[in-house]
């Protein structure tokens, strides 16, 4: 049985609630739309998103293995930090994966969001078949048809508008594509137990062999880094965001060095 301290028991209980309360209203969705991270140029963006975001998940398989990672490593941090310090560590944790994951999603959708722009000032054929090509191929086809008309008919008023309602509605789903959850802060919380517990023997499911925390989450990190720079098509992990909490992590135990020891 978990060993839970009082700070990791309040965060459990809080993603519990925040899961368990819209699930049982039917809710869901709204909640994920007002608390989840939007990015920056959406107009559901709302600066509280860097905080409320790392509460909210996806479905039962997101929060099972984000709580499970925090009760399974946090306690012992909490122990050595005390109650006061985990907490702390934990939502800076949590902010800096927000926020790194805003800043390289808005890095990320630039060129998209120029090239949006820029068909609103000229909608021809070209430029709008050339925007669903390059940044939704998998919306080509559904769109074949409607193209093959605009360029038969390419100052025709309605395709035109059809055209910009198109590419918005493409762009509006980019834009508007929530993030949610504890990963980030839970990164932050593995990369600590690796600098402060680097000897500590982990018994892993699969292999059922004992391996040093520093190994394992060595494993995690590299890859966190190998999907944040190599997405695969259709990846929905937000790999920046574990990224931005490993960072945050490290960096945290950095500062608090005057405290540190290694525990094995």
């Amino acid at each position: 049985m978990f060993q839970l301290t009082p700070s990791v028991r309040l965060i459990l209980l809080i993603n519990v609630f925040v899961f368990a309360l819209p699930q049982l209203m039917g809710t869901s969705e709204y909640f994920t739309e007002i608390l989840g991270l939007h990015h920056v140029d959406s107009p559901k963006f709302q600066v509280w998103q860097w905080f409320t975001h790392m509460f909210v998940h996806s479905g039962f398989n997101h929060i099972l293995f984000n709580m499970l990672g925090l009760v399974v490593f946090g306690p012992m941090l909490e122990s050595v930090w005390g109650s006061n310090r985990f907490m702390i560590f934990y939502l800076i944790c949590g902010l800096g994966a927000g926020m790194l994951y805003s800043v390289w999603n808005y890095v990320e959708l630039m060129p998209e969001v120029s090239a949006y722009k820029a068909l609103l000032e000229n909608t021809t054929p070209g430029i709008a078949e050339q925007f669903v090509l390059k940044y939704h191929r998998g919306a080509s086809s559904q769109l074949y048809s409607f193209f093959t008309e605009f360029q038969l008919n390419p100052k025709n008023g309605d395709l035109i508008a059809m055209a910009k309602s198109y590419c918005r509605q493409l762009m509006e789903m980019e834009l508007n594509r929530p993030m949610v959850g504890a990963s980030g802060a839970i990164y932050g919380v593995l990369a600590a137990f690796g600098l402060l517990f680097p000897n500590t023997e982990l018994m892993l499911i699969f292999p059922p062999i004992p391996i040093k925390a520093k190994f394992v989450i060595g494993v995690y990190a590299i890859i966190a880094l190998w999907g944040a720079f190599n997405p695969s098509p259709g990846d929905s992990i937000a790999h920046f965001a574990h990224v931005g909490g490993m960072v945050f992590g490290a960096l945290l135990v950095w500062v608090w060095k005057k405290d540190r020891r290694n525990f094995y």
